[in-house]
């Protein structure tokens, strides 16, 4: 997501990046920049897609990127996929949902955490529970062919390492047995997670240099 922010927005102005202390984590990165006025329109909260079928999937290939999750699992000792958006916006939800049926595809769209529901928090030093204010829907296709369909469509439009790499992995279709696409799988998991790592301890170690006696500031 680093990454994605800096090559958005490094177009238009000066990326700022600062290490801070947070609570799920212990350190993170947070990345600012200021914007002209033509950036307005991202403050509002979408609610409608594209019409027009090629401008549809370049705004799914950047809601994927930002909020999609492309996964790969196992199914009785087959290779099985799945692409899902979660979110609070259920207007956006019912509108893509519409579009994509549209374009054949097998949608299911449900209520995922109702409002009020307590969702524990576990951070490295402790767990925190956390009330939602909103209802949470989750917008799921999981018929393999139709998961490896919008994955072609999608994948020459991301700009997201880590979820091409997942694409790719779907897409592979010389392993349908789990036993030969498990290894891979795991192995994109373990690459993910030392990056994260790396991430996290870089992190560590900047806001150390930066505040060698300070406890505080634990965000988010």
């Amino acid at each position: 997501m680093l990454e994605l922010f800096q090559q958005s927005f490094t177009p238009y102005g000066q990326c700022h990046m600062e290490a801070r202390r947070v609570f799920l984590t212990g350190f993170d990165w947070q990345m600012r920049i200021n914007l002209g006025k033509s950036f307005e329109f991202l403050l509002n909260e979408t609610r409608e897609v594209p019409a027009e079928r090629n401008e549809f999937y370049r705004f799914l290939a950047g809601l994927s990127d930002s909020d999609g999750c492309w996964c790969v699992f196992e199914d009785k000792g087959k290779a099985a996929c799945a692409f899902m958006i979660s979110s609070q916006n259920k207007d956006l939800l019912v509108a893509l949902k519409g579009v994509l049926e549209r374009e054949f595809f097998h949608v299911y769209l449900y209520l995922d955490r109702a409002k009020g529901t307590t969702k524990i928090l576990r951070g490295v030093n402790g767990a925190r529970e956390v009330k939602l204010t909103r209802d949470s829907w989750r917008l799921d296709i999981h018929r393999r062919e139709e998961v490896r369909r919008l994955a072609r469509q999608i994948l020459p439009l991301s700009r997201h390492r880590e979820k091409i790499r997942k694409m790719c992995l779907i897409l592979d279709e010389s392993n349908e047995e789990w036993k030969n696409m498990g290894p891979k799988t795991k192995a994109l998991k373990d690459a993910i997670r030392d990056e994260t790592r790396r991430t996290i301890q870089l992190a560590e170690i900047e806001y150390k240099a930066r505040h060698p006696t300070s406890d505080i500031g634990v965000v988010g």
